[in-house]
């Protein structure tokens, strides 16, 4: 009978007629069946085949809740939560969630992530929350697919991945969810901002790096002897090592621009290189006579051993973060 009830409501394989599905919940509540008294309950609370009446789809889902009903113990909550036909309590409306979601039921287990998430009625706990929406989303659950896409999207409690996030809303769409339709219609924009910050981050640094390199030149090698007496000139060797020492910086723009890094370490490494071998400047009668290495050995002892751990910056990287925030529901 509760079968026939949520055939009729849904209008699966017969024509959707609300008031033919509340017959048939009615009459296997009678008989005592706890998933139609939860049933029946929301047609009370919605309207669907009648007068809305909170006060009677409150008392269904007591007693379906009493037999251990899971969609009845859900209702129940969400009533509490939202304090539809009662009084509003947060911490009632988590225990019929968690006795709902201790049966596998999808709905409750999502109801419960987005308390988690939120912090309502118990504390916040971001780990909890996606626990909760991957238990819904492998029973089915559109809504915790959209909810677990926007927790990748935002980064909130996991490594940002709008990848994964893309891969969650296309799983809700299949199954009919509008607000993840809505939801991926902004990632694909927010995609394309992103693209254009990076791309503008990666130009400024490249740029950066070669000011630098221009400066290294102009201040350090210009200084040197442009004659040899004996192989190379210092000046040349100068030049060609500063082709080296700007490539840690150059190499780093890639990496870096995609991240939410305020600083770039490895440009911050050649900046400190300059002012390290401007300081150690004497007369230009002296360095025209030395050799380049000598000179700069400590400074670029150092700058060696800056770019050694500059290189490692991105390893946790974040996204741009201009992401969406998008309600859960």
């Amino acid at each position: 009978m509760n079968s026939l009830g949520e055939l009729s409501e849904a209008g699966t394989g017969v024509p959707q007629n609300y008031q033919t599905a509340k017959n048939w919940y009615q009459k296997a509540a009678d008989l005592g069946n706890a998933d139609a008294m939860g049933n029946l309950g929301a047609l009370f609370e919605s309207g669907r085949g009648g007068r809305q009446l909170l006060e009677i789809a409150r008392e269904w889902y007591v007693k379906g809740a009493a037999l251990n009903g899971r969609v009845a113990m859900h209702n129940l909550g969400a009533m509490l939560e939202n304090g539809r036909g009662t009084s509003k309590n947060l911490v009632e409306a988590k225990f019929w969630y968690e006795r709902a979601a201790a049966l596998d039921y999808a709905p409750a287990l999502n109801d419960l992530g987005r308390l988690y998430l939120a912090g309502a009625g118990v504390p916040k706990n971001y780990v909890r929350a996606k626990t909760s929406f991957e238990q819904a989303a492998r029973l089915g659950s559109a809504k915790a697919m959209n909810n677990l896409g926007m927790l990748y999207l935002n980064g909130t409690g996991v490594q940002r991945d709008i990848n994964l996030a893309r891969s969650w809303f296309e799983r809700a769409i299949a199954l009919n969810n509008e607000e993840a339709q809505e939801n991926l219609k902004h990632l694909k924009e927010a995609a394309l901002v992103d693209g254009a910050q990076v791309a503008a981050r990666r130009a400024s640094c490249m740029q950066m790096c070669a000011t630098l390199h221009r400066s290294y030149v102009n201040s350090i090698c210009e200084r040197y002897s442009a004659t040899a007496d004996n192989g190379q000139p210092e000046r040349t060797k100068c030049v060609r090592m500063s082709l080296t020492l700007a490539q840690p910086c150059r190499s780093s723009c890639r990496e870096w621009a995609p991240t939410s890094l305020a600083d770039n370490k490895c440009v911050t490494c050649f900046q400190m290189l300059i002012t390290c071998s401007i300081s150690q400047r004497q007369p230009d009668s002296q360095i025209s006579d030395m050799p380049y290495a000598a000179y700069s050995k400590d400074c670029l002892a150092a700058h060696a051993d800056c770019t050694a751990n500059c290189r490692g910056q991105t390893a946790a990287k974040s996204e741009t973060p201009n992401a969406n925030k998008e309600k859960l529901k």
